[in-house]
């Protein structure tokens, strides 16, 4: 499943050392991929994957809601 976040949040989205991440990757059993390299400053897409869609949709939601916390924090 792909899920389309702006690459200047992706730092915030990982966490320091990872710490966000992790804790996302870890209560859903799933793989997420952010672009690296050159694709990192453009690509806007985030890749999650796991063996069950629910707990792939799951990890989407909890992405998600980190997006908004992270926008709100900005914004405030």
């Amino acid at each position: 499943m792909e899920l389309v976040v702006e690459p200047d949040i992706h730092s915030f989205l990982i966490g320091q050392g990872g710490c966000n991440i992790r804790e996302i990757r870890d209560s859903h059993n799933v793989r997420i991929l952010f672009p690296l390299g050159r694709d990192s400053v453009s690509s806007s897409k985030i890749l999650i994957a796991g063996n069950r869609v629910e707990d792939v949709e799951r990890a989407r939601k909890d992405l998600e809601q980190l997006v908004l916390q992270l926008v709100n924090n900005i914004l405030t």
